[in-house]
């Protein structure tokens, strides 16, 4: 008999372990969680997900998700049955969210969907984080933005450099006075060769 299971249960003793290691993932103090049922009722919320919204977690429980969670995706998922989404970015009453979805499965029956939830809005993260942590998120979206337009920037120039030659190309060309038959000829053999990597001057 140990010290640890003084009944010698250790069985009885792993599942009372591994059930509070679930509520501690379940009560992230950062993630609000909810899980909605097949006919769209939730049966569960954590903390966090009842203080985005501002209730208690006993207001919440039993509701229809349309009524707390404006989360429209959700309707769409229990149509579907099968899916998973990781890491979709959601508005939701103004406020931005990064949020994993997955099915629910009871004795291989469809049985709701799980859903987490974590906040990127300003007031959430310094809330929960401190003002500095808001710098760090604002700094990397700032990177990506500025990656974004530099990446747009060059590709407007190749487009702008593409049809800067083709315009000069096609202006010169143009701008040769001369309807003999050589003239026409010359025309048609500077056109074959523009096509081509060589240079021509004229």
């Amino acid at each position: 008999m140990s010290a640890k299971y003084p009944n010698g249960n250790k069985a009885i003793h792993s599942a009372i372990d591994e059930n509070r290691m679930f509520h501690m993932m379940l009560d992230s103090h950062y993630e609000g969680i909810v899980y909605v049922d097949e006919t769209g009722v939730i049966k569960y919320v954590n903390k966090a997900f009842a203080d985005y919204n501002k209730m208690s977690i006993e207001g919440i429980i039993g509701r229809p998700h349309r009524e707390i969670v404006h989360d429209h995706n959700i309707d769409r998922l229990l149509l579907i049955k099968d899916f998973y989404e990781p890491l979709v970015f959601v508005d939701i009453n103004g406020r931005k969210f990064v949020t994993s979805r997955r099915p629910v499965y009871r004795n291989k029956k469809f049985a709701g969907v799980f859903s987490q939830y974590f906040s990127i809005s300003p007031q959430d993260v310094i809330r929960k984080f401190g003002p500095n942590y808001i710098n760090f998120i604002a700094s990397l979206e700032t990177k990506n933005i500025m990656y974004n337009v530099s990446q747009t920037i060059l590709e407007l120039d190749t487009y702008k450099d593409e049809f800067q030659k083709a315009n000069i190309a096609k202006r010169a060309l143009n701008n040769i006075i001369g309807n003999t038959a050589i003239m026409k000829d010359l025309k048609n053999k500077l056109l074959c060769i523009s096509e081509s990597n060589s240079t021509v001057l004229l």
